[in-house]
């Protein structure tokens, strides 16, 4: 209960107040023979998506099953999904980045991976509402074409923005969202993670300043290659932009990525990598089986630091991607590729 709290591979890349609001009644008149004041009609909720649509319900959502990557950020402002669907835990049962802070024995599960959604579990949530988030103008996380009228058929379904503008952008987004879900955003823990937030929004541009010529590159690995992240149309990555960071755009492949063969994995050299931590991506131990991930200049150089296609973009989520950023810079040289 909410309280006051792709198909194929080139998808799986990038993804690769606890009580409804009552009616105000009316009180009758003290001694008088007089009908009750009429009830006032229920206060209702109302959101419109990123995609444009509006949903409409006699009261505030309570029962609600969210994405994944959504229901981490959510987590954060005390909103309480009753059930997930999306990445959850690793192959050795620990959970998976994509799922931040939840405690993944207190909420139930409508599928695991990005092509799973298990629509008789959705369904036994008895769900008020179903939320995911936007991968681009018109594809949804887990939920494709063919499965939105499922979804619809058992809740009202929301999708948020989540890819194509500046972090900040997409946090203020989700801020407004897990109010009117009826998270309190004005907690004492909700602003020190604000003010954390912005010292670490500080600590990072110092940093990157002080290393004027870092060049970077922000990648995922599988078997079938190096894929090389689009800064243009991530939010965290928008934003280290922004802050300076020198980040590598590809030449040519899709929306997010170029995918190169291994054997052209070195066409862009860097001083430093930022790779993608979550489960499905092969790590750094792994990678030592491929020589041409070992010949990269960063890699040779100890220079390869974390990142993840799907940040905790809440204000404390996104504070602590810009901290690790901070420390990852200052510990990088400039210098690996002339």
């Amino acid at each position: 209960m909410v309280t006051t709290h792709a198909a194929g591979i080139s998808r799986r890349r990038l993804f690769a107040g606890s009580a409804a609001l009552g009616a105000l009644l009316g009180l009758p008149a003290c001694g008088s023979d007089e009908a009750a004041t009429p009830a006032a009609p229920a206060p209702g909720w109302s959101f419109t998506d990123a995609r444009g649509v509006k949903v409409e319900l006699p009261r505030r959502p309570e029962r609600v099953v969210a994405y994944a990557g959504v229901a981490a950020v959510l987590w954060d402002y005390g909103v309480r999904p009753v059930g997930i669907f999306g990445p959850q835990r690793r192959e050795d049962g620990s959970p998976d980045s994509t799922v931040g802070g939840i405690d993944l024995t207190s909420v139930g599960s409508a599928g695991e991976g990005y092509d799973a959604l298990d629509f008789e579990a959705l369904a036994a949530f008895r769900p008020d509402l179903v939320v995911t988030g936007m991968t681009s103008p018109n594809v949804m996380w887990v939920i494709g074409d063919d499965a939105v009228d499922r979804v619809t058929g058992i809740a009202p379904l929301v999708a948020l923005e989540g890819y194509g503008a500046p972090a900040e952008q997409i946090v203020a987004g989700y801020e407004r969202f897990a109010r009117l879900l009826g998270a309190d955003t004005h907690t004492p823990e909700l602003m020190n993670a604000r003010v954390r937030l912005n010292q670490a929004t500080t600590a990072a541009r110092t940093a990157v300043a002080a290393k004027p010529n870092l060049r970077v590159l922000v990648t995922y690995a599988d078997s079938e290659g190096l894929s090389i992240a689009r800064p243009s149309q991530f939010p965290d990555l928008l934003s280290f932009r922004a802050l300076g960071l020198d980040l590598v755009e590809p030449d040519g492949g899709e929306q997010y990525y170029e995918t190169l063969s291994w054997e052209q994995a070195g066409r862009y050299p860097a001083d430093l990598i930022l790779h993608d931590t979550r489960a499905f991506s092969l790590q750094p131990d792994q990678l030592t089986a491929y020589p041409t991930w070992i010949a990269l200049p960063a890699v040779q150089a100890g220079q390869v630091g974390r990142w993840s296609a799907e940040a905790r973009l809440s204000a404390g989520g996104f504070a602590a991607v810009l901290e690790d950023l901070a420390a990852t810079v200052t510990a990088a040289r400039d210098d690996v590729v002339s």
